[in-house]
């Protein structure tokens, strides 16, 4: 069945700014030029899905709303005097979408929705894509959506049992990105490596961060790159010999004199703060900054191993983006077990799987001493990924389920 499509996207705001920050002179570029260079660093989901949709002739457009050098480009070159909320309806009534995909996290309000059924007339199903931990503000907003996509078996259970209409949509990985993450790629070989997101909160990363901190100190060797607050050696001992000149002080009982006194306020605050940091010395100094896009699959692809842990919110279930980005550049990832891996990937044959800290050491200290068997593991996984998880199958599976809901 024929219809035309429009997914809406935005980007994490750390990603973008490392954009900008790699290519300054882009934001003056005209709006093709623009597009082209963003989607080229292959960042998520890129437009995997516009390309593969064209493929089955379906009229695709992908707009990056947060994105806004490239929305100010689309609206100058298409004489539109908005911004915001009103440019990306402005935008779809240009395209006159039969159909509207949203990746877009804070496009959730139902008024809102409302709103761009009643102005743009053309729209018949309006589908969003969530697989992160969930809010009653955010199942509220998913309400007023017709179709509900989502990364695991969990998720799609939940969303049925409150009256969702929900279906399995996993992440997937491009085969295309290949050739790109070969040339050119000059990243550093590592054995062991993570690139990642650690928020310390139950329902994110409380469980990876904890098991990377236990790796550590187990004298596992990790090349890890993720957006942590650093803290460098000569900052360490600064502190250290501040918070020494304040206990000093205070016993020697100068701390009555009113700089004294906001002094050891200082200290008492650099004290807190240090004991309420939920990652290590250890960690803050071997953590790198970030890395997106193709630079992190070229990372991926010159490791050895790639470890993974999934969000808390996952709960039993496996499915995030790092089981198929990994297995897809062809490293060994090691990853937790999940009740549904075996439906993905066959454990410790195509990935290797965890049940425990003590299991997740153990068989990663294993690997790198066996590299040809970690090699075999990673070529198995690799051909499993690029055979049942690339995005044209992703894509045709949504477009079965959208063709069926159009009828």
């Amino acid at each position: 069945m024929n219809y035309s499509l429009v997914k809406i996207n935005t980007f994490y705001e750390d990603y973008l700014a490392d954009y900008y920050g790699r290519y300054p002179a882009t934001k003056t570029k005209g709006y093709r030029e623009q597009y082209e260079n963003l989607v080229g660093d292959r960042f998520a989901w890129g437009n995997y899905f516009e390309r593969h949709l064209k493929t089955l002739d379906i009229d695709t457009h992908e707009i990056y709303e947060n994105v806004i050098p490239l929305q100010n480009a689309w609206a100058r070159e298409n004489g539109v005097l908005a911004v915001g909320e009103d440019l990306l309806v402005a935008q779809l009534r240009k395209y006159r979408p039969d159909v509207i995909f949203s990746e877009y996290v804070n496009f959730l309000a139902p008024g809102k929705l409302v709103a761009i059924r009643e102005l743009v007339p053309s729209v018949r199903l309006m589908c969003a894509h969530f697989c992160a931990p969930l809010s009653e503000k955010v199942i509220q907003g998913l309400r007023a959506y017709d179709l509900v996509f989502t990364c695991t078996p969990g998720f799609v259970e939940y969303f049925r049992s409150i009256g969702l209409k929900a279906f399995l949509l996993n992440h997937a990985f491009e085969p295309a990105n290949l050739l790109d993450i070969k040339k050119n790629n000059n990243m550093p070989k590592s054995d062991f490596l993570f690139a990642g997101s650690l928020l310390a909160h139950e329902e994110y990363h409380k469980s990876r961060l904890d098991l990377i901190e236990r790796l550590l100190n187990d004298g596992v060797k990790m090349r890890i790159y993720s957006n942590l607050p650093k803290r460098t050696p000569f900052q360490d001992h600064a502190r250290k010999v501040f918070l020494t000149f304040s206990d000093t002080t205070k016993a020697l009982g100068l701390d009555s004199f009113a700089i004294m006194k906001r002094i050891g306020k200082r200290a008492d605050s650099l004290r807190s703060d240090y004991n309420q940091s939920p990652y290590s010395t250890k960690l803050l100094r071997v953590a790198k900054r970030p890395i997106y896009g193709i630079t992190m699959f070229r990372a991926l692809s010159r490791a050895k191993i790639v470890f993974n842990s999934h969000i808390g919110s996952a709960g039993r279930y496996a499915g995030n983006m790092r089981l198929f980005e990994g297995t897809g550049c062809g490293t060994c990832l090691v990853t937790d077990w999940k009740e549904n891996l075996k439906d993905l990937f066959e454990p410790d044959y195509e990935v290797v799987s965890y049940g425990s800290q003590a299991e997740c050491a153990e068989k990663i200290k294993w690997l790198l001493d066996h590299p040809k068997n970690s090699a075999q593991i990673a070529e198995a996984g690799q051909k499993r990924c690029l055979r049942d998880h690339t995005f044209f199958r992703r894509v045709n599976e949504f477009h079965k389920i959208v063709s069926r809901s159009l009828t």
